[in-house]
């Protein structure tokens, strides 16, 4: 016997027959979600319900969970067929608590428990991220006594090497840092991608840190590391040990507060993309004799590049750059743009093109040839310029210094007509 929808009544009332049940014992019945499902879907497809709202929506069950079927309590309510008995629904879950009409038959629910991973459940809570805080944390990598999770935002995990089984047990690539974290050499963080609060309050300090591939995003970072890295949004101290052989190195956006060291055996290119100081300090960059090309792109702050000794391409575009060449400094491809102004104290350079913004304005042809700045010597000489010859119609304009005509013209009956222009 099929279940039955009565629609004479707000709201639409379903009526599940106790045939439909499976029998555990004396009046004990039970009904899986699944066959609950098949129940609503072939009354569904009925020419009986084709005219009313929806009855339900299905979730399938896949290898972590179970079916999930929820009957559409905009427009319906439910029941079992009334009598002295019990029904379990089992095996999945359902909203049928929130729908039910009650009559005398006694239901239970059996919801989240079962075909449920409780890592899946748990998953959520986390933010696909593990969060550490050394102060306020506890170590573990589960449960606290209390049944807290470890590695949540109200159980922060309190060590690395804790932190990093919770990840990689519950496949996260990311820890989250409240506060201070020290790291040291081990365990290793290569790989790994490291997220704070903000600049101010959560920091990281490294000491001889293994760091390849890691990445690091809106957070303060200092001290001994050792690898390529990637920082967003970062504040960035002293730090050391940058680079490596295999990765390009970024810092984006970041704020520069402290000197930088390459690693010694780096050959890949370290990008620094609209970076500034937050101080007037002035900040090293300590190439360390590399063989991987830099490349300063929109930089803000004082900044003094140390220890080019191989011939690698050094590539700036500032704006609002002071740049200061370090003696140290013995060859290089240097190409410098924008708005930079630059102290040489380097001893030697393969090549040295130095694009000085302003030039470049002055030099630009603004009409028939004539470039800005000899438009603005024509300009003075007629303007504040020597002149001869203004009453006998052959009028010629002096330079300001009065070494040369600048302008020479004939003027009559109100014609003027220049004859040269000396703009040398």
């Amino acid at each position: 016997m099929a279940i039955t929808v009565d629609y004479s009544v707000t709201p639409y009332l379903i009526t599940i027959p106790q045939s439909e049940l499976t029998l555990v014992t004396g009046t004990r019945y039970q009904i899986t979600v699944d066959y609950l499902w098949q129940l609503l879907r072939d009354y569904s497809d009925s020419e009986e319900s084709l005219p009313f709202p929806i009855i339900f929506t299905n979730i399938s069950p896949t290898a972590s969970t179970p079916r999930i079927v929820e009957i559409n309590d905009n427009y319906y309510a439910a029941e079992f067929e009334d009598g002295s008995y019990s029904v379990d629904i089992i095996n999945g879950n359902t909203n049928f608590r929130d729908v039910e009409v009650k009559n005398t038959v006694s239901v239970g629910t059996n919801n989240t428990t079962g075909f449920i991973n409780p890592t899946f459940l748990e998953s959520g809570l986390f933010d696909q991220q593990v969060w550490y805080d050394e102060v306020n944390g506890v170590s573990g990598t589960g449960y606290t006594a209390s049944g807290g999770i470890i590695g949540t935002p109200s159980v922060p995990v309190n060590n690395i090497t804790d932190a990093l089984a919770i990840a990689t047990s519950r496949g996260f690539g990311s820890i989250h840092i409240k506060g201070t974290a020290n790291l040291g050499a081990s365990p290793s963080l290569d790989g790994w991608n490291f997220i704070g609060d903000n600049k101010s309050t959560s920091n990281i300090i490294f000491t001889s840190a293994d760091t390849g591939d890691t990445s690091y995003h809106n957070l303060h970072i200092e001290g001994g590391m050792n690898g390529a890295i990637f920082a967003e949004n970062c504040s960035i101290g002293t730090i050391t040990g940058i680079g490596c052989t295999t990765t390009d190195n970024v810092f984006q956006e970041c704020h520069l507060e402290g000197n930088i060291t390459l690693r010694a055996d780096n050959t890949k290119r370290v990008n620094f993309v609209n970076c500034s100081s937050t101080t007037d300090a002035l900040i090293d960059l300590d190439v360390n004799g590399t063989a991987g090309n830099i490349s300063i792109l929109g930089h803000q702050c004082r900044l003094q590049i140390k220890n080019v000794t191989q011939n690698i391409t050094v590539h700036i575009s500032g704006k609002g750059m002071e740049l200061f060449l370090d003696s140290s400094n013995t060859s290089g491809e240097w190409e410098v743009h924008g708005d930079v102004s630059y102290t040489d104290n380097s001893t030697s350079w393969t090549s040295f093109d130095y694009d000085d913004t302003a030039s470049l304005v002055w030099k630009h042809i603004v009409e028939a040839g004539y470039s800005a700045e000899e438009l603005i010597r024509l300009i003075a000489a007629v303007s504040q310029g020597d002149a001869t010859g203004l009453e006998s119609g052959s009028p010629a304009f002096k330079s300001i210094n009065g070494t040369k005509t600048r302008v020479a013209a004939a003027y009559s009956g109100g014609t003027r007509t220049v004859s040269s222009r000396d703009v040398s």
